[in-house]
């Protein structure tokens, strides 16, 4: 992938997996991806990727239709999503990302545009805090 936006909401039996590139591979350097499905077997971009990307698994399942949120430390929103589908697994990737360290919000509003599940522009809300990551 180089280029574009790629949403997919996938499935939710963890016998199945949203990207599944198997013994190949998935190289992206380039564009917006937001995947969530089941974590079971989950794939996120090959290391060969020369864009940012991560693969958050949580403890247990998400609701699907209540937003996730993915803000760098000072507070700038650089995901807001909400997922058509229980999920457990989110794959991001996006140009915005860089290393440095990253808060989840699940839950809140947006005033944003919603296009596709993504919330363009507009202010989030944070809802609950769900954990930190960080890229490097």
């Amino acid at each position: 992938m180089s280029d574009g936006v790629l949403v997919i909401n996938g499935p939710t039996s963890n016998m199945n997996a949203a990207i599944d590139y198997g013994g190949g591979s998935f190289t992206l350097t380039g564009g917006t991806l937001v995947v969530v499905g089941s974590a079971g077997i989950a794939q996120a971009p090959s290391a060969s990727s020369t864009q940012y990307s991560t693969n958050l698994r949580f403890s247990s399942l998400q609701s699907a239709n209540v937003l996730v949120n993915i803000q760098t430390a000072s507070g700038e929103d650089v995901l807001t999503f909400c997922p058509t589908k229980t999920y457990q697994s989110l794959v991001f990737s996006s140009p915005e990302l860089a290393a440095g360290s990253y808060d989840v919000y699940v839950g809140g509003t947006s005033t944003g545009t919603l296009s596709y599940g993504l919330y363009e522009d507009g202010t989030y809300s944070p809802g609950a805090k769900y954990g930190s990551f960080t890229l490097s």
